[in-house]
């Protein structure tokens, strides 16, 4: 169904449901189901069901936890129309109507229907408490309670003007503009199933009533009944701690879920930084390994070239051009060895040097001229010190007077 009601804005529940109960002549228990839904500020009627034979049927069509307005009509209510005091009490109006009753006995509902007139409804505390207490023993959470056809005073400025009477499921409502004139009962085998027109919307008359509660309900506000009967005030206290309850557990399911999705967010991240760091650890492993490797065959051959004197500055020439520089008349070389080669290893094939060493030979025609020659390279501060002197003549060289020469350098 359309857009029932737009000037509702104080809904807290999602859902609200109507319940007539109706008591018929041969006190039979008729229940007619209204089921409205809040969207936005808007009221829609979700569904209805209409002539339900027992409460153990009606329960089934009820969504659990969702609140219920119980308005009662029919055989055990009883409601007199009487002219408007606001100064008499509800002692001074039950005596009215039923004189010489106890105020502790019943219950009574006012409604002002007109300028002048107040619609009053009387019911017996042992009837409510009994059909009230079968309801609570079902699950359902009663909100409200109203008394007769008094409710459907709240639909009124939502009608027509035009109409003169509204017909529900068991009452004539008589009506000039907004204003109620009487309010007949209809017999059982009269009751009419027809529709009514509210704004641009309907509704079927046997659910009025229960239509009704709900919105005299809506009208007094969120969390307010305007029930003064304590089985229906503690009901109403049990339903908003059952809200209140409900909302707590949706919100500490949220933050857990909210909780356990920011942990599983946080483990994600730093489970991928994990696995990035532990590549680049693994791969700074693989560096430092081939840098150790790097490191030692740097050393190695370091060490080679140590050996070998091949890091020292290379001082060949400067040997080469001070032994030739001194050299003189009287004296001819015939080899000059600088770092000669000692041997080479068969198994290895490497070469072994005699490194800071020189081996001289050549010719002296005397032998003076040769220690005086000896004298001048002693002077050089890169001689250690000259041995393996020989000096004799050589046969096979034409009888010639040669030397060979050992030089220790630094």
């Amino acid at each position: 169904m359309n857009n029932i009601l737009t000037y509702c804005h104080f809904l807290e529940d999602k859902q609200i449901a109507g319940i007539e109960i109706f008591s018929s002549s041969e006190n039979l228990m008729i229940y007619n189901l209204v089921i409205i839904k809040k969207e936005r500020s808007k009221l829609f009627i979700k569904a209805e069901y209409h002539d339900i034979a027992s409460s153990e049927t009606l329960i089934k069509y009820l969504p659990k936890g969702i609140p219920v307005c119980l308005v009662l009509t029919g055989k055990g209510t009883l409601h007199r129309k009487l002219e408007s005091r606001g100064n008499e009490n509800d002692m001074v109006i039950m005596n009215k109507v039923l004189p010489n009753v106890s105020m502790n006995e019943f219950y009574v509902v006012r409604t002002q229907i007109n300028d002048e007139e107040e619609l009053i409804a009387m019911t017996r505390k042992t009837y409510i408490e009994k059909i009230v207490n079968e309801l609570l023993n079902l699950g359902i959470h009663l909100v409200d309670l109203k008394i007769g056809p008094g409710c459907m005073v709240s639909v009124i400025p939502l009608l027509s003007q035009e109409l003169d009477e509204i017909r529900s499921a068991h009452y004539r409502i008589l009506k000039n503009n907004s204003q109620i004139l009487d309010i007949i009962p209809v017999n059982d085998d009269d009751v009419p199933s027809d529709t009514i027109i509210i704004g641009d919307d309907s509704i079927n008359t046997t659910s009025l009533s229960a239509f009704c509660s709900c919105l005299q309900y809506l009208a007094v506000g969120k969390n307010r009944s305007s029930s003064d009967i304590l089985p229906i005030r503690n009901s109403f206290i049990e339903h908003l701690h059952f809200k209140a309850v409900r909302l707590m557990g949706w919100g500490l399911l949220i933050l857990l879920f909210s909780t356990l999705l920011l942990n599983y967010l946080l483990y994600e991240h730093y489970s991928k930084k994990y696995q990035e760091l532990f590549l680049e650890v693994a791969e700074y492993n693989d560096l430092i390994e081939k840098y150790k490797s790097l490191d030692k065959e740097l050393k190695e051959k370091k060490e080679l070239l140590e050996e070998l004197g091949m890091l020292k500055p290379s001082r060949v020439s400067l040997y080469a051009d001070r032994i030739a520089a001194g050299l003189m008349d009287g004296i001819k070389l015939t080899s000059l060895g600088i770092n000669p080669l000692i041997e080479k290893s068969a198994l290895t094939q490497t070469l072994d040097f005699a490194n800071n060493t020189i081996d001289i030979t050549g010719i002296a025609y005397k032998s003076t001229i040769l220690n005086d020659w000896m004298k001048i390279l002693k002077k050089y501060d890169w001689v250690k010190e000259i041995d393996g002197f020989h000096y004799g003549i050589d046969i096979e060289n034409n009888n010639q007077s040669c030397f060979e020469l050992k030089m220790t350098v630094y």
